[in-house]
């Protein structure tokens, strides 16, 4: 199994910080008002400024306005920002053209924990077209019922996961969506993302990240073939 990276979502205080030790990216999901995770932009900025070096920094937002994507980036001063709702590339190309240069930019694919037939066509669809979009990678993500992707602790289907992110291919995919210490390793084994996205897998029943859970992430992946970090 190759060294997939790891980013631990949803940090929200220095305690999160510390407890993710090791991560490869953090995220910090701002102007989202209806995530239990979500932090002031200001408070972002702050445990941004607090990573240890070489450690990634994600905003996550549902906000699809340039303009006001321009800002969080501006005032977060994040590495990558990531917009956790689903548009097409001639809005990807708006925001990219906003953002400030280096800011990479990812887009997201939610995926039904049971797709239907005519889902599955469209989202193989679009995930070919998303090959042409300004994006430096793609988050797949369980959508729950309410038509919502992010943070409920859902898996999806493993397996056409790995059909989208073949048809992404050569734009990396970030498997997320109900990872944790339990099956991490096999979702890896499945999919073969660029990386995994973790939340609510590696945080107690507060919403606080566990080291121990954390750590519990990286030993499963070392035991399955991946470098020690």
């Amino acid at each position: 199994m190759k060294n997939t990276r790891v980013k631990i979502c949803g940090n929200g205080n220095e305690d999160d910080i510390e407890a993710i030790e090791g991560a490869d990216a953090a995220g910090f999901v701002v102007e989202t008002p209806k995530s239990k995770r979500n932090v002031g932009l200001g408070r972002a900025r702050e445990l941004i400024h607090q990573l240890p070096p070489f450690v990634v920094s994600v905003a996550v937002t549902k906000v699809t306005d340039p303009e006001e994507l321009e800002r969080i980036c501006a005032l977060t001063e994040a590495d990558v920002l990531q917009v956790h709702s689903e548009l097409k590339n001639y809005k990807l190309e708006r925001i990219v053209s906003r953002i400030p240069d280096g800011v990479k930019l990812l887009g997201l694919i939610g995926i039904s924990a049971a797709p239907s037939r005519e889902e599955k066509e469209d989202l193989l669809k679009r995930a070919r077209r998303l090959r042409e979009a300004p994006v430096r990678g793609v988050v797949l993500d369980t959508r729950t019922g309410a038509g919502e992707s992010g943070g409920s602790g859902l898996s999806h289907d493993w397996e056409f996961s790995r059909k989208l992110r073949d048809s992404l291919s050569p734009v990396p995919a970030i498997l997320a969506g109900g990872l944790g210490p339990r099956n991490v390793s096999r979702a890896i084994e499945k999919v073969d993302p660029y990386a995994v996205d973790i939340a609510t897998g590696v945080e107690d029943d507060q919403g606080e990240k566990v080291r121990e859970k954390v750590e519990a992430v990286f030993r499963q992946l070392r035991s399955n073939g991946g470098e020690e970090r």
